[in-house]
C-alpha cells in the first residue's frame, strides 16, 4: 500500500472542526484548548470567510491523522503584507511512515512568495525538521527588569546580590496607556517600520485587546514632544498573593529602548509587582542592559518562570526560527505566532 498517494491534504472546514477536536482528544491532549473550546481557535485561525480555519489537516481513509497550523499576520490587519506569516500547533500520530510536515509545509506556503516565516517555542523533537526546511534557528534572550523595592520574592528566585539601581531622569520621559480609541484615531506608522514581521496599530487592537480570554495593556512612551517613541504590550499575572508581569510585544527603534526603563519602574512600584521579564530575538543585549534588564541567563541562581498554567518555578529556554530576506530587521517577541495563549483548560 502506496500510504503517501492515498493522503489528502486540505483547510480545516468549520463543519470539520469537531473531528479535529476528536482526534486532539484521542491522540494528543485531552485537555489542550483547542480540544476542548471553540473560542481560541476562532480568534487566532479562522479565516476571512469564515469557513475555513488556517490549519491544514492530514487525512488518510477519511479520518485525520495529522494537523499544522498557521497564522498570517494579516489576520489581525487585513492591510498588512500578505507575504508574512507565522507557523503554529503541529501534530501527526505516531503511525505514520513517512515525514509528513514538510508536506503540510509546502501546502501553507504554495502560491505565496513569502518574505517572511517565522515560528516560536519549538520542542526538541522539531528542530531537525525545521533546520531541513532551511529554517535560521535561535534560543531566545531572556531578561528580567527587576524592582528594589520587593524584599521577598513569592514568584521569582533573585539571588541577594542583585540590584537593581534606577537612576532618575530630570526629564522624564512620559508614558500613557494606549486605548482602542487612542490607536485608531493616532497614526504611528514610522514606529512599525525598524522591524519584521510588520505590525500596525490594528494589528495591536485586534491581536490584544480583542482577546478572548487573555487581558492585555498597551502603553506608550513619549518624550518631551510628545512624539510616541515606543509601543509595549503587558500582560499582568496575579498568582501566589503576587504579581508579575511579561512583555510579550515591543516596537520602536532600538536606540529610543533606554527610555522605557522609567514606565517599567513606575508600573512595577505602583502595581507593587515582583518583574516584567522579556523574551525577545534582534535586540541587542548591550541596548537591553542600559534599559535596566538583567540577562537571565547570564545570573547564577536567578529564576524567572515562565510557566504559570500550571505554575513551575523554572527557567524555561525558547527556541524561534525564521526565514527571511529581511535578516537584519527580524524581531521576535512571546507574544508572537501562538506562543502566548492558554494552553489547557482547568
Amino acid at each position: 500500500m502506496n500510504f503517501k498517494k492515498k493522503i489528502i491534504i486540505e483547510d480545516l472546514k468549520i463543519t470539520e472542526l469537531s473531528n479535529f477536536q476528536k482526534f486532539l482528544k484521542k491522540n494528543f491532549e485531552k485537555k489542550h484548548i483547542f480540544s476542548n473550546k471553540n473560542n481560541l481557535i476562532y480568534f487566532q485561525h479562522l479565516k476571512k470567510n469564515k469557513k475555513r480555519f488556517n490549519f491544514k489537516i492530514v487525512k488518510f481513509n477519511n479520518k485525520i491523522v495529522a494537523v499544522h497550523g498557521y497564522i498570517p499576520l494579516y489576520k489581525f490587519d487585513e492591510k498588512l503584507s500578505k507575504k508574512q506569516i507565522f507557523l503554529s500547533f503541529l501534530y501527526s500520530k505516531p503511525m505514520l511512515k513517512f515525514p509528513i510536515f514538510p508536506l503540510t509545509l509546502r501546502k501553507i506556503l504554495e502560491k505565496n512568495n513569502f518574505d517572511f516565516v517565522g515560528t516560536i517555542g519549538l520542542t526538541k523533537q522539531l528542530i531537525p525538521f525545521h533546520k531541513s526546511q532551511g529554517f535560521k534557528m535561535y534560543k531566545m534572550n531572556h531578561h528580567v527588569f527587576l524592582t528594589e523595592k520587593i524584599k521577598k520574592y513569592k514568584i521569582a528566585n533573585v539571588p541577594k546580590k542583585i540590584k537593581n539601581k534606577l537612576i532618575k531622569a530630570k526629564n522624564k520621559f512620559k508614558f500613557y496607556e494606549l486605548s482602542e480609541n487612542f490607536l485608531k484615531k493616532n497614526a504611528s506608522k514610522k514606529i512599525f517600520l525598524h522591524q519584521v514581521p510588520n505590525k500596525s496599530n490594528d494589528y495591536l487592537i485586534n491581536r490584544y485587546l480583542k482577546h478572548p480570554i487573555y487581558n492585555y495593556l498597551i502603553y506608550g512612551v513619549f518624550n518631551n514632544s510628545k512624539s510616541l517613541k515606543l509601543i509595549f504590550v503587558l500582560r499582568k499575572i496575579n498568582i501566589k498573593n503576587s504579581i508579575v508581569y511579561k512583555m510579550v510585544d515591543l516596537l520602536g527603534s532600538e536606540k529610543d529602548l533606554p527610555k522605557i526603563k522609567y514606565a517599567l519602574n513606575d508600573i512595577i512600584d505602583k502595581n507593587k509587582a515582583e518583574y516584567i521579564d522579556l523574551y525577545s530575538f534582534g535586540l541587542s543585549s548591550s541596548t537591553l542592559k542600559k534599559a535596566s534588564f538583567i540577562n537571565v541567563n547570564k545570573i547564577k541562581n536567578l529564576i524567572i518562570p515562565n510557566h504559570f498554567e500550571p505554575f513551575r518555578k523554572k527557567n524555561i529556554d525558547i527556541i524561534c526560527g525564521y526565514k527571511s530576506r529581511f535578516i537584519n530587521k527580524v524581531r521576535i517577541f512571546r507574544g508572537d505566532a501562538d506562543q502566548d495563549q492558554p494552553r489547557f483548560i482547568n
